[in-house]
């Protein structure tokens, strides 16, 4: 896959190149800045189908590549279900299972949720969430 193919989005970039080297708590609000980034995407037109090693989403390029290279190995394969309708299900899901990494290693793992439909008030400290 060519440099310019391989985008994740910055959050996701940040938690994959920093992992080793961030204390525990860090490493947990970076994975959760890059899943948070991860689920508006998996809604979007542009989805999560394909993601790197560490089943990161590509950004548009990247999803654009592999595509066209469907098989790649550096092309984890979600299948077409986790597209957002009409094409797919949206069922994407975040990593639920996540080790820590550096001197946080042998820790309990962690994992993320994905709130769909929901945003957070900062004012009122809550989750907003649309039903239907």
């Amino acid at each position: 896959m060519p440099d310019n193919a391989q985008g994740l989005n910055m959050k996701c970039s940040t938690w994959r190149d920093q992992k080793d080297f961030n204390i525990a708590s860090v490493q947990m609000q970076d994975l959760a800045k890059c899943m948070a980034a991860d689920c508006v995407q998996s809604l979007e037109n542009v989805g999560c189908r394909f993601t790197d090693a560490n089943r990161l989403c590509y950004t548009l390029v990247g999803q654009g590549w592999c595509t066209e290279h469907v098989g790649h190995p550096q092309c984890n394969d979600l299948g077409v279900a986790v597209m957002p309708a009409p094409v797919g299900t949206s069922s994407w899901a975040p990593i639920e299972d996540q080790a820590f990494f550096g001197t946080a290693a042998g820790e309990p793992h962690y994992g993320c949720a994905c709130m769909k439909r929901c945003s957070y008030s900062s004012g009122s400290k809550k989750f907003l969430c649309a039903t239907g």
